[in-house]
């Protein structure tokens, strides 16, 4: 494991993946040690900077984040440096699918979770983008989202700032704001929007991340026609 990840750190350029028998064989090792005894916190840090960074293939980004299962808890830094390198844009659309399923995996092994309510409008702002339709990548893993109805999208849009400001009316807003990120009607360009982003999103909202111009983005998402 030691000679694999020193292996991918001192990679900093395009790497190609043809005829690369250094490559393989590290990879191999990734995949077979990973799952099986966990990848360290400083391996987890490289093989997510790699994976995410456009240096090697698609297809050695997908298996190495396939195998990466840490052995300890995730440091901060590793969350941060990762979410800049999955906002550069760099990497494919599937290789980011990937990465924010991986985030919902290793949920409970982040140490500190306010990091990613810190990172919160990153996210939200992937919402309509038609190259994370999850309709492209469908074998998720995760229970089918519920749907909401008409009705309700209706009353979420007559809330006013005003009501806001109650402590009840506020209450109930976070609550539909839940229900908006839960739904399987919401759509975008391409036709559904990423159910896996949604329940990252799901995951990490607070209080102050309900915001109304948030729930008319949804109410819009959700309204559109394929």
């Amino acid at each position: 494991m030691r000679k694999a990840l020193h292996y991918f750190k001192k990679i900093s350029s395009k790497v190609p993946l043809k005829g690369n028998v250094d490559l393989l064989q590290h990879l191999a090792t990734i995949e077979a040690v990973g799952p099986r005894l966990g990848v360290p916190a400083e391996g987890v840090d490289i093989l997510l900077r790699q994976a995410l960074s456009a240096n090697l293939v698609d297809t050695v980004n997908k298996r190495i984040l396939k195998c990466l299962i840490p052995a300890t808890e995730l440091h901060p830094d590793t969350v941060i440096a990762a979410v800049s390198l999955f906002c550069t844009g760099k990497s494919t659309p599937s290789t980011r699918f990937l990465f924010i399923r991986w985030l919902i995996s290793v949920f409970d092994l982040i140490s500190c979770k306010d990091i990613l309510s810190i990172l919160y409008n990153f996210f939200f702002c992937f919402l309509p983008d038609d190259q994370l339709d999850g309709r492209r990548y469908r074998r998720s893993g995760f229970a089918a989202l519920r749907s909401w109805s008409h009705s309700n999208s209706d009353r979420t849009a007559a809330c006013s700032a005003q009501e806001l400001r109650t402590s009840e009316g506020f209450t109930c807003y976070c609550k539909r704001y839940g229900k908006l990120l839960r739904t399987r009607s919401i759509k975008n360009r391409g036709g559904s929007a990423c159910p896996i982003l949604c329940h990252l999103l799901y995951l990490i909202t607070k209080k102050e991340h309900v915001q109304a111009y948030r729930v008319r983005c949804l109410l819009e998402l959700q309204s559109r026609k394929v």
